[in-house]
């Protein structure tokens, strides 16, 4: 389960904008503060080495060289994973982010976040089929 974060975060009914089914989270930037959404419960992955986030995303109004970020909880501060940047609006796209555990100050509380850049110019994020694996 994810929580969202940041008053542009929102769950959306479009089957147009999902990967799957007819809903998807939206992140955004409209507001010039950075929306996210986030796993809800942290995480106990001690025993594993490397976590995989697997995701589908879907962008409208993305500018050239606007973002999106992929995080991880480490500790207590948010460590940045991957930018992502868009270079086509209106596609399903896919993304992989890996995390080396190793790596971590705390394993047994790890949570992932997707945010927006909160480059206050509407640029919106679909995100859906999101899948977290360690090994």
């Amino acid at each position: 389960a994810f929580a969202l974060g940041g008053i542009d975060a929102a769950r959306v009914q479009n089957a147009t904008v999902a990967a799957q089914g007819v809903y998807s989270i939206r992140i955004r930037d409209n507001s010039g503060a950075p929306s996210s959404i986030s796993t809800k419960t942290a995480m106990n992955l001690s025993a594993y080495s490397r976590m995989k986030v697997d995701y589908k995303y879907y962008t409208a109004s993305v500018e050239a060289g606007e973002s999106f970020l992929v995080e991880v909880l480490n500790g207590t501060q948010w460590d940045y994973v991957d930018r992502i940047v868009p270079t086509t609006n209106g596609q399903h796209l896919s993304g992989t982010s890996f995390v080396n555990l190793n790596l971590l100050s705390n394993k047994s509380a790890v949570k992932v976040r997707f945010r927006a850049d909160a480059s206050d110019d509407s640029d919106a994020v679909y995100l859906d089929n999101i899948v977290v694996s360690a090994k």
